[in-house]
């Protein structure tokens, strides 16, 4: 991937040809628009930084190309889209009513006002069942005035730890917003994951810099009543433990005790919201998984999976004119958790790549086909390559 083919986005070439394409494959039920290669020097992951990004801005571009086609113009067979690097897509998706799964991923994640903008495309699919976004935070961005609490009039007051208390009572109201306000728009989701990476030389996921709330986390799933898996990008701890399991100055006997506290934390939670929800399976948290070894090094995140299983109250009756026995309902926290580095289930869309496969000879030869799935691979400097995986339905 040239440096120059990500700039090539800020234009309206590349949108034009893309919504030309979809004009003429009205069948279509996936598509994927990827990054090509993940940690490569030639990846365009490099163009991204690791602190916090935003995605490639195209729904200005798109919705012009739209506007060439007829009003009433959708995609209604597509249930997949995935994206890399792009944001603002609300035109596209306006154009797949039926969409069922949607991921977005950028290296070091979405800032705060990608946030705002996924919830208001999210408003326009409905039908949504599987959501991966990578975020850099979980609040949304109408946050006004400043940390409440602390009085300028006391001379008394340790206001280093005021700060901590009143940071912490920030993260209770605020820290999982972002899932409220998913759960508000596509109440019928099954599927959420939540974790960022970084795509560099490796691919590591990316420490978040605030912890979750159980409370908070509680109240954001409450409405979510289909979900069956939840992955996060942080973990669920006080303000100071967070401070420490991210810091590298860390003292082991500091970094162990937190590190015991998150745990603990997460598998009771884990537990009360089975409790809460039959359909829940699973719930990640990304956190470090043991103390460090090296006291110079950052803490190494993992993604610690809990399995999760339920059974729900049910009645049992023995006979006519007999007692209703009422069985309560059991949750069960597997003790063997899942571990998964930042690695895990990284495809890399490199080697189905047709070199040299633009979108004229794309659109040639698909236009009359009903493509079932198109997977468009960010791989080149001027233009598109295109997956021949997918099956053509009468071929």
């Amino acid at each position: 991937m040239k440096e120059e083919f990500i700039d090539a986005w800020k234009s309206r070439t590349p949108s034009n040809t893309l919504i030309h394409v979809l004009s003429h494959t009205p069948s279509l039920r996936a598509l994927r628009i990827l990054i090509a290669e993940l940690t490569s020097p030639s990846s365009a992951w490099k163009r991204f930084s690791l602190g916090r990004t935003r995605g490639l801005p195209t729904g200005y571009s798109i919705n012009h190309a739209l506007s060439s086609l007829p009003n009433d113009f959708s995609l209604p067979e597509m249930k997949v889209l995935e994206i890399d690097a792009l944001e603002d897509i609300e035109p596209l998706a306006s154009i797949v009513p039926n969409l069922e799964v949607l991921r977005m991923n950028v290296s070091s994640g979405y800032d705060i006002d990608a946030n705002t903008r996924l919830i208001d495309t999210l408003k326009i699919l409905p039908r949504l069942r599987e959501l991966a976004f990578s975020p850099e935070t979980l609040r949304m961005n109408e946050m006004s005035g400043g940390i409440q609490g602390i009085s300028d009039e006391s001379e008394d007051v340790d206001v280093a730890m005021a700060a901590v208390a009143a940071e912490e009572q920030l993260n209770d109201d605020r820290s999982a917003e972002f899932i409220s306000a998913i759960a508000q728009v596509v109440p019928l989701l099954e599927k959420l994951d939540l974790r960022t990476r970084w795509y560099g030389e490796e691919i590591r996921f990316l420490e978040s810099s605030e912890s979750i709330s159980a409370d908070a986390l509680k109240e954001g799933m409450a409405t979510l009543s289909n979900l069956e898996s939840i992955a996060l990008p942080t973990s669920i701890s006080t303000a100071r433990d967070h401070k420490v399991l991210m810091s590298a100055s860390s003292d082991y006997a500091s970094f162990s005790t937190a590190l015991s506290n998150s745990a603990t934390a997460e598998r009771s939670l884990a537990a009360e919201l089975g409790a809460d929800n039959v359909h829940l399976t699973s719930i990640s948290f990304v956190r470090p998984v043991s103390p460090m070894i090296d006291s110079h090094s950052p803490p190494t995140q993992s993604s610690i999976t809990y399995t999760i299983d339920s059974t729900p109250e049910h009645v049992i009756s023995t006979g006519y004119n007999t007692p209703i026995i009422i069985r309560p309902g059991t949750t069960q926290v597997q003790e063997t958790i899942h571990i998964e580095s930042a690695e895990s289930n990284q495809v890399d869309a490199h080697p189905k790549t047709i070199r040299g496969c633009s979108f004229r000879r794309v659109l040639s030869r698909f236009k009359n086909e009903q493509q079932v799935t198109m997977t468009i691979i960010i791989a080149g400097a001027t233009a598109f390559a295109v997956s021949e995986a997918g099956k053509l339905l009468g071929a």
